[in-house]
């Protein structure tokens, strides 16, 4: 899986969409319910502010934990080709189907494979983790060859270069 580093998806994009959840506020502690402590589902999302000529919607969610700070971000969701319409997410997506309101979803950094994986800071920490979701508005379909393994976020960055015409962000800890 080669590094991809040297992309700069959002090179001339504003940040234009507004990425909300029920669950939690911006820059606010993730609730143990959506994490590996808890029940570990993903939460709801919404958005609105999307560009009139979204074709899809690509979604990740990734970050680092306190006791791994000096590591790279973790994949921790990846969804692509969701419906340009589309402004909302239930919660509880399922992990176990790659398909999801009419997108895909992709392999997480971890060893349970395709969907949601929570944040999972060690017992006893207390420093916060730092994650976002991130929401891509993009001007096509996503083609991307999902291989033996599946698609991982590499891929779907690697395939949204050039694409993106508005951005969103949900911080929490």
């Amino acid at each position: 899986n080669e590094p991809v580093d040297d992309i700069d998806l959002l090179a001339g994009v504003q940040a234009n969409i507004e990425l909300t959840s029920s669950g939690f506020l911006d820059g606010n502690d993730m609730p143990g319910v959506y994490t590996c402590y808890g029940l570990d589902r993903s939460p709801d999302l919404s958005w609105r502010g999307v560009p009139e000529n979204t074709v899809s919607l690509s979604i990740m969610f990734s970050g680092t934990d306190p006791d791994d700070a000096d590591g790279p971000d973790k994949a921790h969701w990846v969804i692509y080709n969701l419906p340009g319409e589309l402004s909302e997410l239930p919660a509880s997506i399922s992990v176990t189907k790659e398909s999801v309101l009419g997108g895909s979803q992709g392999r997480n950094d971890f060893r349970r494979g395709f969907g949601w994986h929570g944040p999972c800071p060690g017992r006893g920490v207390r420093q916060a983790g730092s994650y976002a979701f991130n929401l891509y508005a993009l001007d096509t379909i996503l083609e991307i060859d999902s291989g033996e393994k599946g698609v991982v976020r590499n891929d779907v960055i690697r395939a949204m270069e050039g694409h993106v015409i508005g951005h969103g962000q949900l911080q929490t800890k």
